[in-house]
């Protein structure tokens, strides 16, 4: 399954289970399985999920447009890319330490700057106090080198993750541009709008500062917020089942 979209081909979506695999599910187009890009059924290992994907095909129009799709996406992540590639990801998300968004509040404008410190300060608390990792605000251009430690503790946080956590989170900290935010969010402490609100506080603040609602958003930047804010609320559908799945 890839980007683009094609005609829907299929009447009926339905999650079951897989014949083949005890425990997992497959999402059956009229009768028949959703294959992923390496040509295998699409598993999951949920019941709730298989429904939600399911219900993410049930509900395309005339196209099917995977961007319409997270949850879809997020299980073929996990079963085609994170399951074969989880220890150069877990490598490459350590780089976050050294450049989280959170880390980098502006100067100019100083009302910008005081808003994103506001916001951002006491996520960046929470995150020492939840992983033991101080992240710096960065008041110019520098790059952060965490310590030894630091990354130990953040390479045993990303190993202790099961499989659908991590890959959600991994989504997430590409989405908002933080570890920080995004472990919050994995973790409850923030919802999605925060999330959001969060990640795109600079966009934000200047439809709300600079008047421009009244002359017109960027509308590519609320196409790209209204789209964040869909797959977060999808994001929140699977960290439910995850937790149900926990009790």
């Amino acid at each position: 399954m890839t980007g683009a979209s094609m005609k829907r081909f299929y009447k009926s979506a339905v999650g079951v289970a897989d014949p083949e695999q005890d425990g997992q599910y497959v999402i059956h187009l009229d009768g028949k399985p959703v294959q992923t890009p390496l040509r295998v059924p699409l598993s999951v290992p949920y019941e709730a999920l298989a429904e939600l994907v399911a219900n993410e095909w049930q509900a395309q129009e005339e196209d099917v447009q995977p961007a319409m799709m997270p949850l879809t996406q997020i299980s073929i992540t996990a079963q085609d890319y994170i399951t074969r590639n989880r220890t150069d990801i877990e490598s490459l998300l350590a780089r976050y330490l050294e450049s989280d968004l959170l880390c980098y509040p502006v100067e100019d404008p100083p009302e910008l700057g005081k808003e994103q410190k506001q916001q951002w300060l006491p996520l960046l608390d929470w995150f020492h106090v939840r992983t033991g990792i101080r992240l710096p605000v960065q008041e110019a251009i520098t790059v952060h080198r965490p310590s030894q430690q630091d990354l130990k503790v953040f390479a045993d946080l990303l190993a202790s993750m099961p499989l659908y956590e991590f890959t959600l989170f991994q989504s997430l900290a590409s989405q908002l541009g933080s570890v920080v935010l995004a472990l919050a969010f994995l973790d409850g402490h923030i919802d999605a709008q925060k999330a959001l609100e969060c990640s795109k506080l600079e966009e934000i603040f200047f439809v709300k500062h600079y008047d421009l609602a009244k002359h017109g958003p960027d509308p590519m930047q609320e196409k790209q917020q209204k789209a964040l804010m869909r797959d977060l609320t999808a994001y929140t559908q699977l960290l439910d089942v995850l937790e149900k799945e926990k009790r």
